[in-house]
């Protein structure tokens, strides 16, 4: 199996912890491991989850071009759209 590497502005699927089955949107790569992710409902933009990336599940790419303004209410529309 081929290791993923995390991509800005994909959504995950939370494989572990207490949000497991949460969709997030990966907002920063941190570094190959690490990434902060919100969902905007409950990890709002102001306040991003550090996760490891290998307990996430990436399901889309590229939801969001990389020099557009990110709201708590855009995440929640492309979020909603892809359930």
């Amino acid at each position: 199996m081929e290791k993923q590497i995390p991509q800005l502005y994909n959504a995950a699927v939370s494989l572990m912890g207490h949000d497991k089955g949460r969709l997030y949107l990966i907002v920063k790569v941190i570094d190959a491991d690490f990434v902060l992710v919100c969902d905007g409902k409950v990890r709002k933009t102001a306040n991003p989850k550090k996760k490891r990336f290998k307990h996430l599940k990436t399901v889309a790419g590229n939801l969001f071009s990389v020099g557009e303004t990110l709201t708590d209410a855009k995440i929640v529309k492309v979020l909603k759209d892809l359930i």
